[in-house]
């Protein structure tokens, strides 16, 4: 395995072995649809997931219930969404910290026809970010099941979509390639940055949904991960996470998703993360999280290494902003095959 401590702090305290750092970053209004723009290392001192990832699966294993980690394809992944209370406050700050006000999950569901909807299908639904957004757009009582892999989801994800008006039901569940503990057919289905883990179930998607139901999924742009691992100045091939993401990317999507719905339609959402001098500990805290998905072997929970708090520190004092990319891409699906 390697060790993290000495690539972490040969990264960061030899940093001539990344060169000049690109041009500044600036946030995008929301006409940007394309994928060129170029990465930027610390715009100020340094610069979203979703990022409220869903449930932790996969085709060839997860998490089982009551400990462990994870096994994405060839990569061990800890299990960072475990942990419902964390893993809200993470999205919540993500949220504080956005420079693109609008919620994702307007800019998904927008057009969708989940007021017509009786029962609704959330896959890898963590604690419930994407449920809540689909009961507030539901008829009240709809029964919206969520499958995710972390039992430790189940209270929150059924008192989330309950305070919405609708009603949970919860799966613990390993998705793989099939949709066998979920029974029935279903009006609309959902995906937030979670069908990386578990890109197989697309035909299975596709068969539970009646004829005029819809697929909303949800992930980020491969490009915004590889920005914030030129922030802290590590290196893409040791990132665990970026394999995973590559299933189900922005930028690998539509390939999946063709097959099995007549109709996909892409949605953007450009959005970077910004974190001023005040800030730093809030900076710490998403780095923190991020740390076991983007360094193959870092401990979950650990610290930020001083070497990554020390530079950001200095360029937070020096520039007085640091900015990281976070684009997503949302796929709405209809015309189920």
């Amino acid at each position: 395995m390697t060790n993290w401590w000495l690539l972490l702090s040969a990264t960061v305290l030899c940093p001539c072995a990344a060169g000049p750092p690109p041009a500044r970053r600036a946030f995008r209004p929301r006409s940007f649809h394309g994928f060129d723009t170029p990465s930027a290392h610390f715009v100020g001192t340094n610069g979203p997931a979703g990022i409220a990832f869903g449930g932790l699966s996969s085709r060839e294993g997860s998490r089982p219930p009551g400990g462990g980690r994870a096994r994405i394809g060839w990569v061990s992944e800890p299990s960072v969404y475990a942990a419902p209370t964390a893993h809200g406050s993470i999205s919540e700050l993500i949220r504080r910290h956005s420079a693109n006000p609008e919620d994702v999950r307007d800019v998904a569901l927008e057009g969708v026809n989940v007021a017509a909807a009786d029962r609704l299908l959330d896959l890898g639904c963590g604690f419930g970010f994407m449920a809540e957004g689909l009961a507030r757009r539901a008829p009240a009582g709809t029964e919206i099941v969520g499958v995710d892999v972390n039992p430790s989801n189940e209270i929150p994800f059924v008192r989330t979509v309950g305070r919405a008006g609708c009603r949970g039901r919860f799966v613990c569940e390993r998705l793989v390639d099939r949709l066998d503990p979920v029974a029935g057919r279903f009006s609309g289905a959902a995906a937030s940055y979670s069908l990386y883990f578990f890109p197989g179930l697309v035909r299975s998607i596709s068969r539970i949904l009646r004829p005029e139901g819809f697929f909303v999924a949800v992930t980020h742009r491969e490009a915004s991960l590889r920005h914030l691992l030129d922030v802290l100045d590590l290196p893409a091939d040791n990132a665990p996470h970026l394999a995973v993401l590559h299933r189900f990317s922005a930028e690998t999507g539509a390939g999946l998703l063709t097959p099995w719905f007549g109709s996909v339609e892409t949605r953007e959402y450009p959005n970077d993360l910004v974190f001023e001098r005040a800030d730093f500990e809030a900076l710490l805290a998403y780095v923190r999280f991020k740390l076991p998905l983007i360094v193959r072997g870092f401990p979950l929970g650990m610290d930020v290494p001083r070497p990554i708090a020390g530079r950001a520190a200095v360029h937070l004092e020096r520039e007085g902003r640091i900015e990281i990319a976070k684009d997503d891409r949302v796929f709405v699906c209809r015309e189920p095959r």
